[in-house]
């Protein structure tokens, strides 16, 4: 939790944060913020790596919260601003009136981020996401359309930062993941059960059900996965599964 004092009401605030590519696609947190007269402004479940933000209605000291029930890496980021430009980062989120009713706006189509030096864009419905360095285009000519998990992941790494990018595969290509099973471990809470792989064994695809009479550890995963485009913006592309998780709000494919 952080404590943020909201300075005047032409202020405004963003709010991030980064995390790696499993986390990224798999997991949800939720980002709660409490203005000073206890109500919400933000409330809501969402992917690391996608910005919100919002103009501060009231003057005094704001709550923001980064919550999961879940362990996993995730490094916040509050940025506060003396001027209205964070609150371009108002898709799927809460934005404060001054009559401190939190009124829901729709999503809407923007330009370039001017608080990021245009290294995001809006790509609706999933807000705002950080562009890739390679935009539309690709790093490097994939040698082979067979990925083991560690190098399927490695695929979203950008100069530090994860982001919803195949760095070598477009829209259309078809991946053939290819790894040896580790280990498994089904969540009977989620119904839910990850399988780690001999590339990295930090590493798992998550799968809806219980696994473990039908996988078993020195079993070979062999998947095909489809390169799909995130919204309306082709240089977010990521493979079927991944999207699948995240158009059905953190549940897991069949497998």
């Amino acid at each position: 939790m952080y404590n943020v004092k909201s300075l005047s009401t032409k202020h405004s605030l963003a709010l991030f944060a980064n995390s790696d590519p499993i986390s990224m696609m798999l997991k949800k947190y939720s980002l709660l913020v409490i203005n000073p007269k206890g109500h919400y402004t933000v409330n809501t479940s969402i992917n690391p790596e996608i910005y919100r933000g919002f103009k501060f209605g009231l003057k005094g000291t704001y709550k923001v919260q980064f919550v999961s029930n879940k362990k996993f890496k995730l490094a916040p980021y509050v940025a506060y601003r003396y001027d209205s430009a964070n609150s371009i980062y108002k898709t799927n989120s809460l934005v404060e009136s001054t009559d401190d009713q939190a009124q829901s706006t729709s999503g809407m189509n923007q330009s370039d981020s001017q608080i990021n030096g245009g290294q995001t864009f809006d790509d609706s419905p999933y807000g705002d996401l950080i562009r890739p360095s390679w935009g539309s285009g690709v790093v490097s000519t994939p040698t082979s359309s067979q990925l083991t998990v560690a190098q399927l992941y490695d695929q979203f790494t950008d100069n530090g930062h994860s982001v919803y990018s195949m760095k070598s595969y477009v829209v259309g290509d078809v991946i053939h993941v290819h790894d040896q099973i580790s280990s498994l471990d089904y969540d009977n809470t989620s119904n839910s059960t990850q399988v780690y792989f001999a590339s990295n064994p930090d590493d798992f695809l998550e799968f809806n059900g219980n696994l473990t009479r039908t996988l078993k550890v020195g079993d070979t995963l062999n998947k095909n996965m489809r390169v799909e485009q995130m919204g309306n913006n082709s240089e977010f592309r990521i493979p079927d599964y991944f999207k699948y998780v995240m158009d059905h709000n953190g549940e897991y494919p069949n497998f």
